[in-house]
């Protein structure tokens, strides 16, 4: 019975491969197949690492990884083009109401000096600016725990050299745009932080018709029906009458703590429309900080977040509905903190962009495998929970444990 689901498992795995290494050509296809099977076992995106985990016994393992290098060095495929094949496989899975978290993130090398086109990038981790690329992530939420990802891509700032760069950071953020709307059209609900919190940004979503739910930056100046100033949304927050209530952790002596929420219709300056803003505060941090945002730095006191979307709010259980889509968004993040801990994103040692956007691109897609791996059932599950050697423990972010158990797999039985 365990045979039959390591074998199970392993076809899952090497027709996904090859599925979406389709349009490749034949050289390629069976590289590019060892170098996801090598990304899995090792966990890792550095070359050494990898051909270490897919080298057969009497392989000399700098053969393996020469060929690795240059292949991945190589103008003869286009990653594109597997790209296009896992979106286009993914699109019945994107329904009108499923969530799709955007994102900007960084893929940090602090000590890199010889990496092409490497820049500054703000790592929110440490909260310093290190050397490193910035990258744009989209991950669907498909409900209980499954993540997919979707767009993923790095880029650097600057004069685009094989169409990898980008001029600015909006350039880059439409160019993702771009991917989800020739993919998946005006479905999802697009919810994304204060980085997307620009005017241009909203121009395109009301142009393609896509629903969202946005983050405020606290100084952002909004207007009323009549177009008339309502101030900053700090202000707005400070002075709205809030009157829903969203109840969250019980206390020690078994009350209920609650948030107080509420909607206003508003315009915002130089975009056409009107939307919902939705205001989430914590009165007593509000009374204690007088109405006004601490300093920087100290964002786990902030008192209020401010959400506007185009979402239809009529009732209490509307405005509710968009909080909780907005504030899973820390949850999801467990899958970026996943893809660089046991897919590698960080740990690359290719000097060229050009593979380094493959492999990070690739590490993505990937981690949609695992997605499909959970969709085969909970003895499967327990199987690779169990070969993994992972405690008996329910916790909810459950990727930790398929590709622990997945390289398992993987080793006692070569792929064929």
């Amino acid at each position: 019975m365990q045979a039959k689901t390591s074998i199970r498992i392993i076809v899952k795995t090497n027709n996904f491969l090859k599925r979406h290494l389709a349009g490749c050509n034949k050289w390629s296809r069976k590289v590019l197949l060892n170098l996801g099977l090598g990304i899995i076992k090792s966990g890792s995106l550095q070359l050494s690492q990898i051909s270490r985990s897919i080298k057969y016994q009497n392989q000399d393992i700098q053969v393996v990884e020469n060929s690795l290098s240059r292949h991945l060095k190589s103008k003869r495929w286009d990653e594109n083009t597997i790209l296009k094949s896992y979106l286009i496989y993914l699109k019945p899975y994107i329904r009108q109401d499923t969530a799709i978290y955007i994102d900007l993130t960084d893929y940090a090398k602090p000590y890199a000096k010889k990496l092409e086109k490497i820049s500054f990038v703000w790592d929110g981790s440490k909260k310093e600016t290190v050397s490193g690329y910035w990258g744009f992530e989209s991950i669907a939420d498909l409900g209980e725990g499954e993540l997919m990802p979707l767009v993923n891509f790095p880029y650097y700032l600057g004069e685009p050299v094989s169409g990898y760069g980008f001029i600015s950071q909006n350039t880059a953020i439409e160019h993702g745009f771009d991917w989800l709307v020739e993919f998946f059209g005006n479905k999802g609900i697009w919810i994304e932080d204060r980085g997307f919190d620009s005017n241009r940004n909203f121009r395109y979503k009301q142009e393609h018709q896509i629903k969202f739910i946005t983050r405020l930056r606290r100084n952002r100046i909004l207007l009323d029906q009549e177009n008339h100033s309502l101030g900053s949304v700090e202000d707005i927050a400070h002075k709205a009458e809030l009157n829903g209530r969203l109840y969250y952790n019980m206390t020690k002596q078994g009350r209920n703590e609650y948030l107080s929420v509420g909607s206003i219709r508003v315009r915002i300056p130089e975009v056409e429309g009107e939307y919902s803003l939705v205001i989430v505060r914590d009165d007593k941090k509000m009374c204690k900080y007088g109405g006004k945002t601490p300093k920087i730095g100290e964002e786990e006191n902030e008192w209020f977040i401010a959400l506007i979307t185009n979402l239809a709010i009529e009732t209490e259980n509307d405005e509710q509905s968009v909080v909780r889509k907005f504030l899973k968004r820390w949850g999801v993040e467990d899958s970026c903190r996943f893809i660089k801990q046991e897919l590698g994103t960080e740990t690359f040692l290719v000097r060229g962009f050009r593979g380094i956007r493959r492999l990070i691109m690739l590490s993505y897609i990937l981690m949609g495998l695992l997605c499909l791996i959970y969709q085969m059932g909970r003895k499967a599950i327990k199987y690779l929970e169990g070969i993994g050697d992972c405690f008996s423990k329910d916790i909810r972010f459950f990727y930790y444990r398929i590709i622990w158990g997945l390289r398992k797999v993987l080793t006692i039985m070569r792929p064929p």
